[in-house]
């Protein structure tokens, strides 16, 4: 049965547009972060998707008073062409290290044949990783890795940290191969029981660590472990977090794309060597005992400044319809994550945004990044509105790119 309760709204301060859909083309978000130790300057990226999950036009902002007023844009990051396929820059992740004043920008490069028929599963991609004084970034070196994987791996709705040694954190997914060694190819489906999904996924963390130097040795943890027929496309989109004993936990995305009759939700794995290998993933549940499903969808864990408590923001299956795959992505929530044992508090689940009456019922409050605001302590989201106007005749990019600023507590 789907859960249909009714959820307090969260203290959303503000909602507004900051960047409106262009001609057949949706903004998104790169990153947003902090770049000073004390002062109230960040940067934020943007850049526009033309076809499905193909990104492009990437341009960077920079505010001196804390997000009140913004630079005029420069070009950051462009795809080009190599041979006869194109070099595509997707997602972005980004970490500022305060103690160093060191600015870590990471960016998936993946190879594409075409730019306007969306992303071709299967492909090599490789990470591009600049760590720098925060006003080199864009011109510093760059460290390009694949860690010899077959098909490389990706950074996917990544919030990387930095956690109480000093390591840099940062959660990556890849594709698994099968039994035979061979990786699942895009439009087949694996030929067992279980009937899982061409896209099998993996997730992990990339570990940075910094040498007498100043230099980052990178390295690759052991994969989150799940029996394959738990999650029909295994596991992508971790978020990480450090718990108050020192052991990590990471939450991830997992699905029932094709299983629409089995249950949906978020995965959960704990750590206790730093990353390097975890505990088999189990749901996520609340705090008391119950099961709340979610789609297909990367969530976010951010430890509050102001009262050190964890919270997660997600999507999660609470107006009466059940996940099926990636679908829905509404509403968007915030709660409060116990650590011991870790759950979502349930009392404390609040709703951020979900579809207007009007619009389309599968209008996505899913893909979004974040930081906490310095001087207030709210929340900061920048989030697209896929399919506020509907999907048809490829409505889904006329989606504008919003503000939200959540009250804490």
């Amino acid at each position: 049965m789907a859960e249909a309760c009714t959820y307090p709204m969260a203290r959303v301060l503000e909602r507004r547009v900051v960047i409106p859909h262009g001609e057949m083309r949706a903004p998104v978000v790169g990153f947003v972060t902090y770049v000073h130790p004390t002062q109230p300057r960040l940067i934020r990226r943007h850049g526009w998707e033309v076809s499905d999950d193909i990104h492009d036009d990437f341009y960077d902002l920079a505010s001196d008073d804390n997000g009140v007023t913004w630079s005029v844009p420069v070009r950051s990051v462009v795809n080009y062409r190599e041979g006869d396929h194109y070099i595509v820059h997707t997602e972005n992740a980004v970490l500022y290290l305060p103690q160093r004043d060191r600015l870590v920008v990471i960016t998936n490069m993946i190879d594409q044949p075409a730019l306007d028929r969306g992303h071709e599963l299967g492909r090599p991609i490789r990470l591009r990783i600049t760590v720098s004084a925060p006003g080199d970034y864009l011109r510093a070196a760059h460290y390009i890795t694949d860690f010899d994987l077959p098909r490389g791996l990706a950074v996917s709705f990544c919030q990387p940290i930095e956690d109480s040694r000093g390591r840099l954190l940062v959660p990556v997914q890849y594709q698994a191969a099968d039994t035979d060694g061979a990786l699942r190819r895009a439009g087949i489906r694996v030929q067992d029981s279980t009937g899982l999904a061409y896209d099998y996924g993996r997730s992990a963390l990339m570990i940075g660590t910094f040498d007498a130097a100043g230099a980052v040795n990178w390295s690759l943890g052991e994969p989150v472990p799940i029996e394959m027929g738990l999650s029909s496309r295994g596991l992508y989109e971790g978020a990480i977090a450090e718990l108050g004993d020192g052991r990590l936990v990471m939450i991830l995305r997992g699905s029932n794309h094709l299983w629409p009759d089995r249950p949906g939700c978020k995965w959960l794995s704990l750590s206790d060597d730093g990353g390097q290998s975890w505990s088999a993933a189990q749901p996520l549940q609340c705090d008391d005992g119950t099961l709340i499903e979610s789609s297909a969808t990367g969530s976010a864990i951010i430890r509050s400044a102001h009262d050190g408590r964890l919270y997660w923001l997600g999507n999660l299956c609470i107006d009466g319809r059940r996940p099926d795959g990636n679908m829905p992505r509404s509403p968007l929530v915030i709660a409060e994550l116990a650590e011991s044992p870790v759950a979502l508090r349930r009392e404390t689940i609040r709703v951020i945004d979900r579809a207007a009456p009007h619009e389309h019922p599968d209008t996505q409050h899913s893909n979004f990044k974040l930081y906490q605001d310095r001087a207030t302590g709210d929340l900061v989201l920048y989030l697209t509105r896929y399919g506020e106007r509907g999907y048809a005749d490829n409505a889904w990019r006329k989606a504008d790119h919003y503000q939200y600023r959540v009250a804490m507590g």
